[in-house]
């Protein structure tokens, strides 16, 4: 699902209140039919928009600190990762590029088999081979009918195609949401046109 809208439209508030790092001031969040509680945050991985990787750390040892962290970590599938996205495990995290510790990010999130992906902005501010290495490795590793990812993002056109739902946010609402390719055949124009055209 993408979660579109400008910036300070609500994304990452909305992912804070899914989480449980926020309370909503009316109604409910519910996640899994229940309220967000550390049981539920066992779910879900998450990957924030602020960079927090340690940069003292190698790749590999970052992996295995986080893998401690996780009871549904997948060894083989980060080593996998770690290969697909071009990440040498015995490189210092502060010698990578902004692109390349986002690789980094988005590895160790999808090394976990979480029910919930839930990804702030991955996109922004970094190269084009990155976008599309996130990209490749988000469609080869999502589990179809047992995994739900949610990405935000303000840059459309390069993530279109990852959709499968849509919802677009303004000033904290929900102005349109539905099928992506319902919404493409209903309005005869791409997400990315109607983002033009509903955010202007």
């Amino acid at each position: 699902m993408g979660l579109l809208g400008p910036n300070g439209s609500g994304k990452t508030t909305f992912m804070k209140l899914v989480l449980g790092f926020l309370r909503p001031q009316h109604g409910n969040v519910t996640v899994f039919g229940e309220r967000p509680s550390p049981a539920i945050k066992e779910k879900i991985a998450y990957v924030s928009e602020l960079d927090t990787l340690y940069p003292w750390m190698k790749v590999g040892e970052i992996v295995h600190f986080t893998s401690k962290f996780y009871k549904d970590w997948d060894n083989s599938k980060s080593s996998e990762l770690l290969d697909f996205m071009g990440l040498d495990p015995y490189k210092k995290i502060g010698a990578l590029s902004k692109g390349m510790r986002t690789r980094v990010r988005i590895a160790l999130a999808l090394s976990r088999r979480a029910d919930l992906v839930l990804l702030d902005d991955p996109f922004s501010g970094i190269d084009l081979l990155s976008r599309e290495k996130i990209q490749d490795g988000l469609i080869q590793t999502y589990r179809y009918k047992e995994q739900s990812v949610i990405i935000s993002t303000h840059i459309v056109k390069e993530a279109e195609p990852l959709f499968d739902e849509v919802a677009f946010l303004n000033e904290g609402e929900i102005i349109l949401q539905g099928n992506a390719d319902d919404l493409r055949e209903k309005h005869k124009k791409t997400i990315t046109d109607l983002y033009r055209d509903i955010l202007r």
